[in-house]
Order: structure tokens, then C-alpha cells, then sequence
């Protein structure tokens, strides 16, 4: 498999989840309407956040991979506990009777992993660039620091 194949199968897994989630969230205890857009952006952002790293990492081998593992994760974890709060929900009468946090912790969680992830690769990938300046000065012959060449100009 390509690397953009990887690339294009996480951002199919996160738009199928992020569809799924949604339709779950809509038939669950919460019932979210159409009035309900900043709930649905709270439930599909990550997903939408993590296809959009994987685009923008789709030439990176070990970050295309990375992605879609994660991506991978968080979908089966959310997909699990949205649907095992839809079904108890519609077949308990006891667990109808509880406030239900499934809806805002699972994003929330979701959130704080791609967010997490997203923060890491951009570290991660900046720090490769200014690795491979700093070998290309060495091997030109610069030992000056970048500072002093901004300063002299």
C-alpha cells in the first residue's frame, strides 16, 4: 500500500466515523437536532482535525501510518461507547433514568488525543526541517549561528 493510499484510507475512516458518531448521537438519549450544530462540530471535530493531518502528513511514511493507527483507534473506542450507550439506552429503563455524559467525554478524550497527536507531529516536523539546516550549514562550512547572520542584515 502507497503512502497516500494510508493518507486516503484515514481520512475515509474519519469522515465514515465522524457520519457514524453522528447518527448515533442523533438516536441516542440525547436526541440532537438540527439546532444542535455546535454539539455536532464538538463531535466531528476531531475527526475532521485528524483527516486534516493526515492529508497534510500523507508523504510521511511513518506519519501516514501513525495517523491512521490513531485514527483507527478513536473510532473503534467512540463507535464502541456510542453504540453500547445507544443500545443501553433504548433497552434499560434504569440507564434512561441517568444523565448522559457519553456525548461530551468521548470528544472530549477525542480532542485531547488529536490535539495531542497534532501538536507532536508539527513539534516533530519542524524539528526534522531545522535538523537538516543546521546539517546543510555544517557541511557548507558555516559555524556561525543563524542569529548572528539576522543581525548582521
Amino acid at each position: 500500500m502507497t503512502i497516500r493510499m494510508v493518507s486516503v484510507l484515514t481520512v475515509v475512516v474519519c469522515v465514515l466515523t465522524a457520519f457514524a458518531e453522528t447518527v448515533l448521537g442523533f438516536t441516542s438519549s440525547t436526541r440532537l437536532s438540527a439546532s444542535d450544530i455546535l454539539v455536532v462540530l464538538f463531535i466531528v471535530g476531531p475527526y475532521l482535525l485528524l483527516a486534516s493531518l493526515a492529508w497534510y502528513h500523507r508523504g510521511l511514511r511513518e506519519g501516514s501510518w501513525t495517523l491512521l493507527a490513531i485514527a483507527i483507534g478513536i473510532s473503534a473506542w467512540g463507535l464502541f461507547v456510542f453504540g453500547d450507550h445507544s443500545y443501553r439506552w433504548h433497552s434499560d429503563p434504569q440507564f434512561r433514568k441517568v444523565q448522559s455524559m457519553a456525548i461530551f467525554f468521548v470528544p472530549l478524550v477525542q480532542w485531547a488525543i488529536v490535539l495531542l497527536v497534532g501538536i507532536s507531529s508539527v513539534v516533530r516536523l519542524q524539528t526534522s526541517r531545522g535538523e537538516l539546516v543546521g546539517t546543510e550549514a555544517e557541511q557548507s562550512g558555516e559555524r556561525e549561528p543563524p542569529i548572528t547572520r539576522v543581525l548582521k542584515s
